[in-house]
């Protein structure tokens, strides 16, 4: 290939997100800056990501051949009641906004969360004539006066479902997600399925850690994770397995009330909180303990389940029919879907496969064979063609 051809095949993406991994430790802020070290890989692409300013000293800096941009001053993403914050979401879309006039990008990508900055998006696309796609996790929908109450949840609800009428395609990460926009009459010739990518070649080179566990948590420390189910799963599992030890990965607006809850429930010997830990960290965990449990009953995706399957570790999840869990563990086969989600349940599934070596290490090697599919080589070529395809629709003017 010469230089010409070189320089046609590279597109220069915009990527808008106000958390920024590993600054932030969420699983879309994960499955971004994977992505886009991936693209960014032997400068096939050139990566920007636009988000608030987590870091010290310039506002621009380049990390694994990505460049962060931070258009703002790094405020809490959740409020006071632990909720995502309005006021946050709508000072990072004002500052996002001019941030994405400047820039000389192809394509424009936004996460769909917190919607206010995919309408900055829109406005950038618009004037510099590049489409525009929005990263959809989940749709929330009848969920927002469960999230936010019935009136402001109504008006959220609203500024989704308006959202969802902005790009010039979707990117849902799961088949459940794709279901859910076209229910809210998004047209399917306007979705593409595109899974969370892993780096499996990098999870299988990190070593377990030297302290084991039974159970392991990794994931956001708020109340829609459920965490207080596995909490009290573990007290009951106790009562036949005195030493039982798990790990908390995380943090987040619950770890108080998650930690006051481990000391009532006389957990203090059993559970640890380890806070925040690096990608090669939680992996090294992962390599170090017998199960992983998700208890949370919403997941757009999941993308801690295929990590933990990547790790040879089976995985104990809720099925819900608000989750995409369901797409990513067959019950029996790489770990164990519970129809409740009770704390007994939970506890039942975690004693069983702590004490079966051989079911275990079935699963396991069940899980690791599924993870395969997931790798950010193939992956990332879906994105690629995806972007490919709209700019060729769009055929900006330059």
């Amino acid at each position: 290939m010469d230089g010409s051809e070189q320089e046609a095949s590279t597109i220069k993406i915009a990527y808008v997100m106000d958390a920024i991994y590993p600054y932030n430790m969420g699983g879309a802020d994960k499955r971004l800056w994977e992505l886009a070290r991936k693209l960014a890989e032997n400068g096939e692409h050139e990566i920007h990501i636009y988000g608030m300013k987590w870091w010290q000293g310039a506002d621009t800096i380049v990390t694994d051949n990505v460049h962060l941009h931070g258009v703002c001053k790094a405020r809490e993403l959740y409020n006071k009641q632990g909720v995502r914050s309005i006021t946050e979401a709508l000072i990072y879309s004002s500052r996002v906004l001019p941030a994405l006039l400047k820039a000389d990008c192809d394509v424009i990508d936004c996460n769909q969360f917190p919607y206010f900055p995919c309408m900055a998006g829109k406005v950038a696309s618009i004037v510099k004539r590049r489409p525009l796609v929005v990263t959809w996790l989940e749709v929330w929908d009848t969920y927002w006066r469960e999230y936010l109450g019935p009136i402001r949840g109504s008006v959220g609800r609203i500024v989704e479902r308006l959202t969802m009428r902005l790009p010039d395609g979707i990117v849902a990460i799961s088949n459940k997600t794709r279901d859910d926009l076209i229910r809210c009459h998004v047209k399917p010739e306007r979705i593409d399925v595109i899974p969370v990518g892993i780096d499996l070649e990098r999870i299988t080179m990190i070593a377990p850690a030297s302290t084991a566990t039974d159970v392991l948590f990794a994931g956001r420390l708020i109340s829609e994770k459920r965490v207080d189910l596995l909490l009290n799963a573990i007290a009951i599992a106790r009562t036949k397995v005195p030493a039982i030890r798990c790990a908390i990965i995380g943090d987040g607006p619950e770890r108080i009330s998650l930690e006051d809850l481990t000391s009532k429930l006389g957990l203090d010997e059993n559970v640890t909180f380890t806070g925040f830990v690096d990608q090669d960290g939680l992996t090294a965990f992962m390599k170090s303990s017998k199960v992983f449990v998700l208890p949370s009953e919403r997941e757009g995706f999941g993308l801690v389940i295929i990590e933990a399957n990547a790790c040879k570790l089976p995985v104990i999840s809720i099925s819900h029919e608000m989750s995409a869990v369901r797409e990513l563990v067959q019950d029996g086969v790489n770990g164990f879907l519970v129809s409740r989600g009770s704390p007994d349940e939970i506890a039942d599934v975690i004693l069983k496969l702590i004490s079966d070596d051989t079911l275990r290490e079935q699963l396991a090697e069940n899980g690791f064979e599924m993870s395969k599919k997931f790798a950010w080589s193939d992956i990332s070529k879906s994105i690629i063609d995806t972007y490919a395809k709209l700019m060729s629709d769009r055929r900006p003017a330059r």
